[in-house]
C-alpha cells in the first residue's frame, strides 16, 4: 500500500509539471492572440507566423491540461447516478469510467502516432517546424491520460482512495458552511 501512495505522489509531481507547461502555453496563446489583434490596426505591418504559434500553443495546452486534469479527476462527470448507488455500485461505475477514459487515452496514442507518421515529411509554413512534433502532442496527451487513469485505478483498488468522491464531499461541505453562514447573518 505504501508503494501506491509513493506512485501517486510521483504522478502528482508530474501533473504539477504538466500544469506549469500548460500555463506557459496558455500565456503564449494569450500573448500571440493579443499581438494579432493589435497588429491589425497598424497599416502595412504584419507579424507572420503568429497564427501558427497560437494554434500550436493551443494544441499543446489542450493535451497537457487534459493529461493533468485526468490525474486529479477534473474531467466532467455526472454524479447524480453515481451518488444514488451504494458504495459497491460506485466502485464498479468508477472502474467503468476509468476504463473508458483509458480507452480514449489509448486512442490518442495510436491515432496520434499514425497521424504523426503520416505527416513525417511535412513542415509548417511559417516557422518550418516539423509537423510530427505537433502531432506527437496527441501521443503525449494520450500517455499522460492513460498513465493518470492507471494511477487512479490503482489508488481506487489498493488504497480505496476515490478522489472524485472526496472532492465532491469537500465542495458539499463548503457549500453547506456557506449556506449556514448566510443564515446566521
Amino acid at each position: 500500500m505504501q508503494w501506491a501512495k509513493r506512485l501517486d505522489h510521483s504522478v502528482q509531481k508530474i501533473n504539477a509539471a504538466l500544469m506549469v507547461l500548460a500555463c506557459i502555453f496558455l500565456g503564449i496563446l494569450v500573448v500571440t492572440c493579443i499581438m494579432m489583434v493589435l497588429t491589425r490596426f497598424i497599416p502595412n505591418f504584419t507579424l507572420t507566423g503568429l497564427e501558427e504559434i497560437a494554434r500550436y500553443a493551443f494544441i499543446f495546452l489542450t493535451f497537457f491540461a487534459a493529461g493533468a486534469g485526468t490525474g486529479s479527476n477534473a474531467h466532467p462527470g455526472l454524479t447524480l447516478l453515481r451518488d444514488a448507488l451504494p458504495k459497491k455500485g460506485r466502485f464498479a461505475l468508477d472502474l467503468i469510467v476509468y476504463l473508458l477514459i483509458a480507452l480514449f487515452g489509448v486512442i490518442f496514442i495510436v491515432c496520434g502516432y499514425q497521424a504523426a507518421m503520416g505527416v513525417s515529411k511535412l513542415i509548417s509554413t511559417s516557422w518550418r517546424i516539423p509537423m510530427p512534433i505537433i502531432y506527437f502532442s496527441a501521443v503525449l496527451g494520450g500517455i499522460f491520460i492513460t498513465g493518470n487513469t492507471i494511477n487512479n485505478v490503482i489508488q481506487l483498488i489498493v488504497c480505496g482512495d476515490d478522489k472524485r468522491s472526496t472532492e465532491i464531499e469537500e465542495v458539499q461541505i463548503v457549500a453547506a458552511q456557506q449556506a449556514e453562514g448566510g443564515k446566521n447573518k
